[in-house]
């Protein structure tokens, strides 16, 4: 999951109510993606848009994942050991838009297995 927070009061600005449902845009390109299309798509995100969820497979999520993080922190480190089938990494970004999103850019704010929740 990648998650875009531009700045404080950020769900405001995007005009959407945290309890609406949030659009599905499924697009069959991204499935077995590697992370340059992974990356290249996300940065295309509308401006409005504050949070995406990519749902695919590894190589290409796990290469993204630790490609857009900063690489501090316990959960960096456990996702460079595995990212399991299954697993769910959680990243934050503080950018004006998706088109700055640079490898680096965002901070592993959640790293989650299986394996954690039982």
């Amino acid at each position: 999951m990648l998650r875009s927070t531009p700045r404080a009061g950020d769900l405001g600005r995007h005009g959407r109510d945290p309890g609406e449902p949030a659009p599905v845009l499924f697009e069959r390109g991204l499935y077995m993606a590697g992370s340059k299309a992974i990356l290249h798509r996300l940065q295309r995100v509308a401006g409005t848009v504050g949070s995406v969820l990519v749902i695919g497979h590894n190589p290409g999520l796990e290469e993204t994942a630790l490609a857009l993080a900063d690489g501090e922190g316990e959960a960096y480190a456990r996702l460079r050991r595995k990212f399991p089938t299954c697993a769910l990494a959680r990243l934050e970004f503080a950018l004006e838009s998706w088109g700055e999103l640079r490898p680096g850019s965002g901070r592993l704010a959640l790293f989650q297995t299986p394996e954690d929740i039982g």
